[in-house]
């Protein structure tokens, strides 16, 4: 208590504590507080920047860690658990409602108005394979999810750190996926084209792990393309079998051979087939 000294006094009161959890911490978040992640998202997807895509972009924009994402978003019911991931929506819906900073066009796609049209951002800084740990040996049985075993073995994912460490030493910087992407396993530009790579790793090559690798290259690129389409390529432990050889260089699928991958890649990036045989293969 404090007097005036003019006999009068007043109780001084202590503010209210602050949030002392890192989940009070997060439940104070408001939308403004993320609405410029929100925009950085709809400008790096461009023709993808649809809620789902531009949502996941601004949790990565935000660079929020598991822990925050999981802080419960307690005054939504049975909605959204994560308050961070509400909010992000929350901002979305405001930036085009409220601020009208966002445009939604017709089929659900934002654009930041007055902003042009942007390309969507090709990729994220590569993310070393070996990095993560193998969860099943090289000689595992491919019974089941046989793209799966194989990403997770320590061959499959040395090949594609050493591929990784060519394109560096060529001053080209490899590529891992977005959240927002297929998730590929490597991709690069040069000379402005692009390049989806697939690794499958085993020897000698098989034609399923051909025949695999085919449909997740093309597929990829299909969803990736943005005026011209990415050049598929298949990184291989050794010249792919027949007619794969054949059929590969018909489907302009480049192939890079990790025994003369160095060879290999110079001959991509020369505009060739990828494979020493590639005249043979009408390249």
């Amino acid at each position: 208590m404090l007097g005036l000294g003019d006999g009068r006094s007043f109780i001084v009161r202590s503010p209210p504590p602050g949030p002392e959890t890192l989940e009070q911490r997060v439940q104070e978040l408001e939308w403004e507080d993320v609405a410029d992640d929100v925009l950085a998202a709809v400008q790096a997807l461009g023709s993808r920047a649809r809620r789902p895509g531009v949502i996941e972009r601004a949790i990565e924009l935000g660079g929020w860690s598991d822990t925050e994402l999981a802080a419960r978003a307690w005054y939504t019911g049975g909605g959204e658990s994560s308050h961070i991931r509400s909010i992000v929506g929350t901002a979305l819906s405001r930036e085009h409602t409220l601020t009208q900073r966002l445009e939604r066009l017709t089929g659900g796609r934002y654009i930041v108005r007055g902003g042009g049209e942007s390309q969507p951002a090709w990729g994220v800084p590569y993310r070393p394979a070996a990095s993560n740990e193998a969860t099943v040996p090289d000689d595992a049985p491919h019974l089941v999810d046989v793209s799966g075993l194989d990403a997770a073995t320590s061959r499959h994912m040395s090949l594609q750190d050493e591929l990784a460490a060519d394109l560096r030493g060529r001053g080209i910087e490899p590529l891992s996926p977005g959240t927002w992407q297929p998730q590929f396993d490597i991709a690069f530009e040069h000379a402005q084209r692009r390049y989806v790579v697939e690794v499958k790793s085993g020897a000698p090559v098989s034609p399923q792990q051909v025949r695999l690798g085919t449909g997740q290259v093309l597929e990829y690129c299909h969803l990736l393309k943005e005026g011209d389409e990415p050049r598929p390529v298949l990184l291989l432990e050794g010249e792919p079998p027949s007619p794969w050889d054949l059929l590969l260089a018909d489907l302009r699928i480049g192939v890079i051979c990790s025994d003369s991958l160095s060879a290999s890649v110079t001959r991509l990036l020369q505009g060739g087939y990828g494979s020493p045989h590639e005249r043979r293969a009408g390249g």
